[in-house]
């Protein structure tokens, strides 16, 4: 899997689940970075899903691994 970085305009992330890719926002803070890599990441696991499932499913992934304490990235 390869993730990259750069100044998206309209979206916070896009996942290229043919190439194993997943571009990401720069500049987010840690809660949003996240639920968009998450969100991206089911994506790449389901291709074929709904927008609506992944939304639904990321973020319940994100809330319950923030609850725990999850979602700061070491700088």
């Amino acid at each position: 899997m390869l993730f990259r970085s750069r100044p998206l305009r309209e979206y916070y992330g896009y996942a290229y689940p043919d190439k194993g890719l997943i571009e990401l926002r720069s500049g987010m803070n840690d809660t949003l970075y996240m639920g968009t890599l998450i969100h991206e990441l089911l994506h790449i696991l389901w291709p074929l899903e709904s927008e609506n499932k992944i939304l639904t499913a990321g973020n319940t992934i994100t809330h319950y691994l923030k609850k725990k304490g999850f979602g700061k990235r070491k700088k």
